[in-house]
């Protein structure tokens, strides 16, 4: 039976479900005082993704390109300097002080050790401006991508090449205003789209080519706003159709749209969840097993108010930025290779048995960077733990004073937006963007905008010799927004990381969406919609 609990956060009522009761106990960790909403925006504070700063290496001076500020309270070291021996992480070691609590010698420990500037691994080809990446070659303002070649603006290209201001295009090429769309080729502001080419305006779309202003087609070519035309009919009937996308619009409000967006999934519940079963209230995952209250997740098992991110990680509990098979951890960031068995831990690697440690790689049994042997260690971390659990420390995730960065630096800002006021007034830290004198003319490109948006907007933007070549190659208008404010727009068209209750449309079954009640759209459940559509 569910527990009803009051959040200490947003002091909404919240359920503790039996399953979620299993895995604390399981884990050995008290039940949480958060619900999984504010926990999620509590870790997503301490992400950054698009927020760039030119400044200098702490170590060799170099200038490059970081995701923290000069003003930085910490070290900040480049990639090269950061993996290198010219420095000792243990150095900074220290006793744990039982007359203080853990989270404020944490913070001392987080302020002294250097930090890594960017997240990028791999090899990294003329890609200086990205972050959170893998294996990078041309690519200009891309984060969170693996393997991406001559893309620009966006997040989420894994394998694709030569696509631009898109939102999760993955095994794509030559696609321009896209969000969620799959092995796609030569695709335009569309939609929700797999293995489609040749296309503009589709909406929901599957194995389709050559259509205009389509929804929820499969396995067509030769549409306009889902009417079938020969080639040729297709062809001279084009031109009129791109002054009539209102007709679009219509489509996307009258036909039906699924609950969930769920490929290949048994037993799950949230959106975009792909080759994954037994998932619960989570948001982009594929190839999950047990995982509950996640967001962009994907090859992970036992997994538990985390993400983004994992590949081949297990046992995790209230953890971000943490990845290739990382197994056993609680509390956990930034920790991106082969962490196991450690809690509290930040910018730790190929490490296991720590312990409220920061920036260590290939160590074991440490606490605060100091190094113990394995009876002291065992012996300390459970006094520090029953200390932690008095203090009410243990069992939260780190509180957002101990986030190195502000508010609308990060990814919390992009899916729960505040302006400045909201944001200081929930103790939030907000970063004000640099007064910057743009000389408005040939390149350089006013946001209409003009910063009076919640979207960290950069006011001005520069119009690049590689952004020319490819509008003139596909015929597109020069962009009047600057890479931020298009990047939110492009979020504004997905649905909302939250669940509602509803009904079917078509059965009236009672079922979940990530549609609220509110939203004028034709809702189906899987099955109604399957039968319909596909």
């Amino acid at each position: 039976m569910e527990t009803i609990v009051t959040c200490q956060s947003c002091k909404k009522d919240f359920q503790i479900f039996p399953e979620d009761r299993e895995f604390y106990n399981r884990f050995h960790v008290p039940l949480p005082t958060w619900c999984p909403e504010c926990r999620m925006i509590r870790r997503m504070t301490f992400r950054n993704e698009r927020a760039l700063y030119k400044r200098a290496c702490d170590l060799c001076h170099a200038e490059k390109i970081f995701m923290y500020p000069a003003d930085a309270p910490f070290p900040v070291y480049c990639y090269q300097c950061w993996w290198s021996d010219m420095w000792d992480p243990k150095s900074y070691g220290r006793d744990y002080d039982f007359s203080k609590n853990f989270f404020d010698q944490f913070l001392e420990l987080r302020d002294a050790v250097p930090r890594c500037g960017v997240v990028r691994q791999g090899f990294s080809i003329n890609s200086e401006y990205t972050n959170r990446v893998t294996d990078m070659k041309n690519c200009y303002l891309v984060f969170e991508t693996t393997h991406a070649e001559d893309c620009r603006y966006g997040m989420g290209y894994d394998f694709s090449k030569d696509c631009v201001d898109c939102f999760t295009a993955q095994k794509c090429e030559r696609c321009y205003e896209c969000t969620d769309i799959y092995q796609c080729n030569n695709l335009f502001y569309s939609q929700e789209c797999t293995e489609c080419a040749n296309s503009s305006y589709l909406f929901n779309c599957r194995n389709c080519t050559d259509c205009f202003g389509c929804v929820n087609l499969r396995n067509k070519s030769y549409c306009i706003y889902n009417q079938q035309y020969t080639r040729e009919e297709y062809l001279a009937e084009l031109p009129r159709a791109k002054l009539q996308l209102e007709k679009f619009e219509e489509l996307k409000r009258t036909l039906p749209v699924p609950a969930l967006v769920v490929r290949h999934g048994a037993n799950v519940s949230g959106n975009w969840i792909e080759n994954s079963k037994n998932v619960f209230h989570s948001y982009n995952v594929l190839e999950v097993e047990d995982a509950r209250y996640c967001y962009r997740v994907l090859y992970g098992k036992d997994l538990m108010d985390f993400g983004p991110w994992s590949n081949k990680s297990e046992r995790m509990y209230e953890s971000i930025n943490v990845g290739i098979q990382c197994a056993d951890l609680k509390f956990c960031n930034e920790c991106w290779i082969q962490l196991v068995n450690s809690e509290y831990c930040m910018n730790c690697h190929s490490s296991q048995d720590l312990f409220g440690c920061n920036g260590l790689r290939k160590a074991q049994h440490c606490i605060l960077n100091k190094q113990y042997n394995r009876e002291e260690y065992f012996a300390q971390i459970a006094k520090i733990k029953s200390q932690m659990s008095k203090t009410g420390e243990y069992g939260e995730f780190f509180p957002m004073k101990l986030s190195p960065h502000a508010y609308n630096e990060t990814v919390a800002q992009q899916f729960f937006t505040l302006t400045k006021d909201q944001a200081l007034a929930k103790g939030y830290r907000w970063r004000d963007p640099e007064v910057k004198e743009y000389q408005i003319g040939g390149d350089i490109v006013a946001c209409e905008h003009d910063g009076k948006c919640a979207q960290s907007c950069t006011t001005a933007f520069r119009i690049t010799s590689e952004d020319k070549v490819f509008y003139e190659r596909h015929n597109i208008s020069l962009p009047t927004l600057c890479p931020n404010c298009r990047h939110f727009e492009r979020l504004a068209k997905r649905n909302p990381l939250k669940l509602w209750n509803r009904t079917c449309a078509k059965c009236s079954k009672a079922i979940e969406t990530s549609y609220a009640p509110d939203r004028p759209k034709t809702v189906y459940c899987v099955d109604c919609y399957q039968s319909e559509i596909v």
